[in-house]
């Protein structure tokens, strides 16, 4: 009898530290500077694009289009038309367009994007402000030095 209340304490122990390091780890991924959304905004216009959200999935992180808003005379729900694979003739809006960054210190890097109006696929890194307010994100093909920076702010 001694034995299984001496086992069962350990099982217990061992749940409680499971579930502390579990919750732990659940609070740094909730408190990481890049998960949340974030207002993508035309460079031109300077009207938000879109919406997106970046979150941890299996270890990396990745962006879903959580919001669209098209202009006058746009589709209103537009498709990946010249996606490629499981993207292609999927809505834009929902469309899970980056995968794969890992954080590196302030930086995250390995990802890639997918641009749904041409169903291209860069690699690309991203790295948020130190006041947590903008994230900039840089796709390339090859090397970073040829590539294009966009930077995005966090959604209020």
């Amino acid at each position: 009898m001694k034995q299984v209340s001496v086992f069962f304490g350990r099982l217990c122990a061992a749940a409680v530290m499971a579930w502390c390091v579990g919750g732990s780890a659940q609070a740094q991924v909730a408190a990481d500077p890049a998960t949340g959304l974030w207002r993508v905004v035309n460079e031109q216009s300077g009207k938000t694009d879109a919406l997106v959200r970046i979150y941890p999935a299996n270890g990396q992180w990745e962006g879903k289009l959580e919001a669209i808003f098209p202009g006058p005379g746009e589709d209103l729900d537009p498709r990946c038309i010249k996606c490629e694979g499981a993207q292609q003739n999927q809505p834009k809006r929902g469309l899970v367009f980056m995968w794969g960054f890992n954080k590196y210190g302030a930086e995250y890097t390995g990802g890639r994007v997918l641009d749904p109006n041409t169903g291209s696929v860069y690699r690309a890194k991203m790295a948020v402000s130190e006041d947590g307010e903008k994230l900039m994100l840089h796709g390339y093909i090859g090397i970073p030095l040829l590539g294009r920076s966009q930077t995005w702010f966090k959604a209020k």
